[in-house]
């Protein structure tokens, strides 16, 4: 997770930007929070389906070398399926 100091920044940027498009108004300390909250919960939500893609590779790591299987590259498939499995669109 990215530390507290940079997702509050990114919140501000990010509602900043929002209320100088126009795309939504209010108090703007109330929707950084918001914004906040919604970036936290999105990378808890990457975090969970990181360490679940992991824990699937590590229980059949045997069977990836055996195979000779990149492993980054079936991480990278397994997460899209967590994803798509979960609703869950990953950027």
């Amino acid at each position: 997770m990215l530390p507290d100091s940079i997702i509050t920044v990114m919140a501000q940027n990010c509602t900043r930007n929002l209320l100088m498009e126009g795309v939504v108004r209010g108090d703007r300390a109330k929707l950084v929070r918001t914004v906040r909250r919604a970036i936290v919960q999105e990378m808890n939500v990457a975090e969970e389906l990181e360490a679940e893609a992991d824990k699937i590779i590590r229980a059949h790591m045997g069977q990836v070398r055996a195979e000779g299987a990149d492993v980054l590259e079936l991480k990278q498939k397994i997460l899209n399926q967590l994803a798509k499995e979960k609703g869950v669109v990953l950027k």
